[in-house]
């Protein structure tokens, strides 16, 4: 190990145990804090409670403490949430929490930790750096991996939900969007682009995200329009379905496997002989 990489080392193992220190935290002020980024009812459940009310009562300083169980979980909720929240901005943060995450079987991190699969979801927390394809309209060229691919995917979804939404409404309209978000309903999609009622969330958050992150993707190496044919074309790796159809029956595994490689035969067909 040469000394450069030895002093990374040691700089990255001081901001987790910086991290790990500003997690530990009073247990009130530790259950005001999560109430006010994930909520009363997501809070209790991290914490192993049915009751929705019983994390509010934790965040009151002469409230009843969480039992040691509830603690261990809420302390590693809080501890990830800084490692998450440190490279980012705070919506892409909140982000990164609800949208699936390819190293977690397109799982939603969230979801997991209500689960207490803390230590998986702790793994997934340093993304995989980025090497990018040779963008549209330009000249350079630089290796490729499935795994920077698929972290880049990833990223590109840490935007706030009703931008995810209106962005989909915008390239596919209403009637598909909601169908991509398994909704019934093709009017709610417009109520999420005008910022009306509750946004997207649960396994509709989840859907929007993994169709969002595809696109984001696609139109990082190719344009918009030639994107968008490719959503609307038969594809030969989703049995001569088209992605949109394969994103109305919830397939979105295979669409991201269609998509890399596509972006893979794409780099080829671009890169020198």
């Amino acid at each position: 190990m040469t000394l450069l990489s030895a002093a990374r080392m040691e700089n990255s193992e001081a901001h987790l145990e910086e991290r790990f220190a500003r997690s530990l935290v009073e247990p009130h002020e530790l259950s005001r804090q999560l109430v006010a980024l994930h909520g009363a009812r997501i809070v209790s459940k991290l914490a192993g409670h049915n009751d929705p009310k019983i994390a509010y009562r934790w965040s009151r300083p002469n409230g009843p403490v969480p039992g040691d169980e509830a603690l261990r979980r809420l302390y590693s909720a809080h501890r990830i949430w800084l490692e998450v929240r440190g490279p980012r901005t705070h919506d892409q943060a909140v982000a990164w929490f609800v949208a699936p995450h390819p190293q977690l079987s397109d799982q939603q991190p969230l979801q997991l930790m209500v689960e207490d699969r803390f230590s998986e979801v702790a793994a997934a927390v340093a993304i995989v750096p980025q090497l990018p394809l040779r963008r549209s309209g330009s000249h350079s060229s630089a290796r490729v991996a499935v795994g920077p691919i698929t972290a880049r995917w990833h990223e590109s979804s840490l935007v706030p939900i009703r931008e995810v939404a209106t962005a989909l409404t915008n390239r596919f309209g209403a009637r598909t969007t909601a169908a991509i978000a398994a909704e019934d309903n093709p009017k709610i999609a417009y109520r999420w682009v005008r910022n009306e009622g509750r946004p997207p969330s649960g396994e509709a958050a989840r859907r929007l995200y993994a169709m969002y992150r595809v696109i984001g993707a696609l139109e990082e190496f190719v344009t918009e329009p030639v994107a968008r044919a490719w959503f609307l074309a038969a594809n030969p790796s989703l049995s001569e379905r088209s992605p949109l159809d394969a994103a109305r029956e919830g397939h979105f595994q295979s669409i991201a496997r269609a998509a890399d490689q596509f972006l893979l035969a794409l780099y080829r067909a671009r890169s020198p002989r």
